[in-house]
């Protein structure tokens, strides 16, 4: 990012020792405090066990699919991020630590993952985070302070700049999404609880443009690869008349204002507003080819809509394919691949792989829902992300662990529509 300093090539980490407490994953290693790079040895179903202090640590995990269970968190992940090579992880936690795990190409093989990076963050703790296109670069949202830093890899993790400057809060309410552009020429925040608005920042912290949704809540965002469009996952209130009205969700998509392709953005414009749900959406996810949107909601149910419509004419976006969440538990988060072959939904402990093409084709759910993954073993998912190549997704939980899954089965397919 032009306004951050360059950072210094990464000197090599040296590896930590090993500890008592392992991971257990099928053809997998473990990255993270216990030992980076170490070979999972325990077996599939064993007890938990007990971190130093009594607390209980997370449940083994073993599955064909995990690649790799990068640790080190003590508290739960609240948000995560992969880099757009796939080869380096940044997760926030409740812990009050930022960490980086890089490596992430050689998950799943007999080369030892390097140790991670971390900083702390003084008094606070992270609620979202994102990683520059160049990897190099991060930001981090806050809770109690509700504002946005800036790290720079050099080869440690610091601290660059805070914004806003003046030391004010850059919402009222929790940041829920905290967004680095793919062009990595802004910065989008997106304020929850009670905090409608959608705020346009430079690279430098000074604040461009503040939309307000006009919804009820507000529960995360998603740009388009091109940088040009955000949508938001929200839940709206349906009639302002009654006493308790009625929530259903809706997606509001802003188009970023500029006098040129080449040139800064200079504001927010709300262009389409995608319906189709009886309750809010939780999550929405924006596949690679800027024109595929994936949207989850509390009714169960998950659909993917196009994009690309004449909305200067009022054109509506348009439904490519509708499916169930498994044992109708709606799912939290979403993932869409780059080319909106494959969906992942993570429901309270699990991850489903669904094929979109099929779900657009049958309204039977064992007909689209291709495996269901009992993913992390106690409390919610917190993260889902899509590599770029299609062949792995990213997923963080309240069980401090982010674990890598290979969810495509042919190579063939890597990166191709």
């Amino acid at each position: 990012m032009r306004t951050w300093e360059q950072a210094a090539e990464p000197e090599d980490v040296p590896m930590p020792s090993a500890e008592d407490d392992e991971d257990a994953s099928v053809g997998s290693t473990d990255h993270g405090g216990n030992g980076a790079g170490k070979p999972s040895t325990a077996g599939d179903g064993g007890p938990s066990r007990r971190k130093r202090g009594g607390k209980a640590d997370a449940p083994l995990i073993s599955h064909p699919r995990l690649l790799t269970t990068c640790k080190g968190f003590a508290e739960e992940v609240t948000s995560a991020d992969l880099s757009q090579d796939g080869t380096l992880a940044v997760a926030v936690s409740s812990d009050r630590t930022v960490r980086l795990f890089p490596g992430l190409q050689h998950a799943g093989t007999k080369t030892p993952l390097p140790a991670p990076l971390m900083a702390n963050i003084p008094l606070d703790h992270g609620t979202a985070c994102s990683l520059a296109s160049n990897g190099r670069n991060l930001i981090v949202a806050t809770a109690a302070s509700r504002q946005v830093l800036a790290f720079t890899l050099e080869p440690k993790v610091v601290v660059k700049r805070t914004f806003p400057s003046s030391g004010a809060a850059a919402h009222t309410g929790k940041i829920c999404a905290a967004l680095i552009a793919p062009n990595s020429k802004y910065i989008v925040t997106v304020g929850s609880e009670l905090d409608t608005t959608v705020k346009l920042w430079s690279l430098s912290g000074d604040l461009i443009a503040s939309e307000n949704t006009k919804q009820v809540e507000q529960f995360g965002a998603s740009i388009s690869v091109d940088s040009r469009l955000v949508a938001i996952a929200c839940t709206s209130a349906v009639s302002a008349q009654r006493a308790v009205a009625p929530r259903h969700g809706q997606v509001p998509i802003f188009e970023l204002v500029a006098t040129s392709t080449a040139a800064e953005p200079t504001g927010l414009r709300r262009v389409l507003c995608v319906g189709g749900h009886t309750r809010g959406v939780t999550s929405v996810s924006f596949a690679k080819d800027c024109v595929h949107l994936g949207i989850a909601s509390l009714d169960c149910e998950w659909s993917v809509v196009r994009t690309d419509v004449r909305y200067d004419l009022k054109v509506e976006a348009k439904e490519a394919a509708r499916g169930v969440a498994p044992h109708r538990t709606p799912f939290s988060r979403i993932a869409l691949s780059p080319f909106a072959h494959r969906l992942v939904g993570a429901t309270a402990t699990g991850i489903s792989i669904v094929d979109v093409a099929k779900a657009a084709r049958s309204l039977k759910a064992d007909a689209y829902v291709l495996q269901t993954i009992e993913a992390h073993g106690h409390g919610a998912i917190r993260a889902l992300v899509y590599s770029t190549d299609g062949m792995r997704v990213l997923s963080g939980g309240e069980d401090g662990r982010l674990r890598l899954w290979r969810v495509e089965d042919d190579d063939g397919k890597m990166g191709k529509l």
